[in-house]
């Protein structure tokens, strides 16, 4: 696509089915890839979305019948951060208005509604049933704000769970739905590692799109934002800034908004844009790359299980740490039982001590983690963030150094 010439060059050994697809977008986007395109996106790419969530929900009519999915509600972005913050800015108009995020979180959220004067509203996962999340504590934290003076907008859940890796099953979900329907707020899903879900079997990814619609045209009206984006998933693609979010229950005078929001930016990136039609539209049985394409699928996501289930045994091996499962997503969150001795060490640095033991475990064997404090939990807990990513033929000597570290921090400490 940055070079339209090698499409019909024999001189590039590319597979047949690619060059028909370079070929047809070329044709319909316009100006080839250094144009601008529309403020939503390119309308080719946008259909291609509208068909794979149709796919990925099993070609289900809307609960008040008609087409399931409509490229007039889908918005493209540059990743899928862009679309989290401009929802965001359509909801909080003042410093009492409020967004339900769980504890832990991905930090965006919670610098987001910082940087736009909102107010945080936390809820906590459940730990101890496998980062579960609980309509008590939903209720506990609707109420508490209320009686605060704060008015409660919207309710973020993370699906599968980052830094969390739960997968929330579709009873959580129907719970979820029927709590924000009641409350009358909107429901923003962050699915963006959908494509990251390891044990299908028992645990596998439903959107909430498809419960919303599947529990009938009562929840017709409930207000849902749903984000992805190409960061995620096998391909990894975070450099490339491509996303996505789809509309459903929402009025036309808000999309006039977000669409004016989007327009300031002028459009998403374009390079972005054909990343996300690759996504969500990749080659099919009959193409010629299929047969490739599905062998390098299938080896990145059973690598990643082997990894998800590796990093989770051996974290549950070591003295002290307690690790939930990675059932999706890309991560372990462990809780630590940290001595008293690192805790009177890291307030001595004036660290926090999830903070101190990431900086030991840096200097000491080089290895990144991320403290739980940058995510928040629990107080009086204290969890790390590690990713299972590096390659598998580094995993085993990573691990087996991050074990040897912490068993002669518990020993120092203890």
């Amino acid at each position: 696509m940055e070079n339209p010439a090698s499409i019909e060059d024999s001189g590039y050994h590319v597979y047949p089915d690619a060059r028909r697809r370079a070929a047809f977008i070329n044709a319909n986007i316009g100006g080839g890839t250094g144009a601008y395109s529309s403020s939503r996106g390119l309308d080719i790419v946008r259909e291609d979305v509208a068909e794979f969530i149709m796919n990925r929900d099993g070609r289900l009519e809307t609960s008040t019948g008609g087409r399931y999915s409509l490229p007039e509600n889908i918005f493209l972005s540059d990743g899928a951060s862009p679309s989290v913050s401009r929802v965001l800015q359509l909801l909080i108009r003042s410093p009492i208005d409020g967004i339900m995020i769980p504890i832990p979180q991905y930090p965006l959220y919670s610098a987001t509604i910082s940087l736009l004067g909102g107010s945080q509203l936390q809820y906590y996962l459940d730990e101890s049933k496998g980062w579960a999340l609980t309509g008590e504590e939903l209720e506990r934290c609707y109420e508490t704000s209320v009686a605060q003076g704060r008015i409660p907008r919207a309710l973020v859940v993370i699906n599968p769970g980052n830094p969390t890796g739960q997968v929330l099953p579709i009873e959580n979900m129907q719970e979820i739905i029927r709590f924000c329907h009641s409350k009358s707020i909107a429901l923003l899903a962050d699915e963006v590692y959908q494509e990251n879900v390891y044990f299908k079997e028992s645990k596998p990814f439903h959107s909430f799109k498809k419960v919303k619609h599947e529990m009938g045209p009562s929840y017709a009206n409930l207000e849902l934002f749903s984000f992805h984006s190409v960061s995620k998933g096998f391909i990894g693609e975070c450099g490339k800034r491509g996303g996505y979010v789809e509309m459903d229950g929402i009025g036309q005078d808000v999309m006039d908004e977000y669409y004016k929001l989007s327009s300031i930016n002028l459009c998403p990136n374009v390079l972005g844009q054909l990343m996300v039609s690759l996504m969500v539209n990749p080659p099919k049985p009959g193409d010629e790359s299929f047969e490739q394409f599905a062998k390098e699928k299938d080896e990145v996501y059973s690598s990643l299980q082997r990894r998800a289930k590796l990093v989770v045994s051996t974290l549950n091996s070591l003295p002290g740490i307690k690790c939930n499962s990675a059932d999706g997503a890309m991560y372990a969150f462990p809780t630590i039982d940290m001595p008293k001795k690192a805790i009177d060490a890291a307030t001595a640095k004036k660290q926090l001590p999830d903070a101190f033991y990431c900086h030991e475990l840096l200097e000491t064997t080089g290895i990144c983690a991320i403290p739980g404090s940058g995510f928040g939990q629990v107080p009086g807990t204290w969890h790390i963030r590690l990713t299972f990513l590096p390659r598998e033929q580094h995993m085993t000597d990573m691990l087996a150094n991050l074990s040897k570290f912490h068993k002669n921090f518990m020993a120092k400490y203890q």
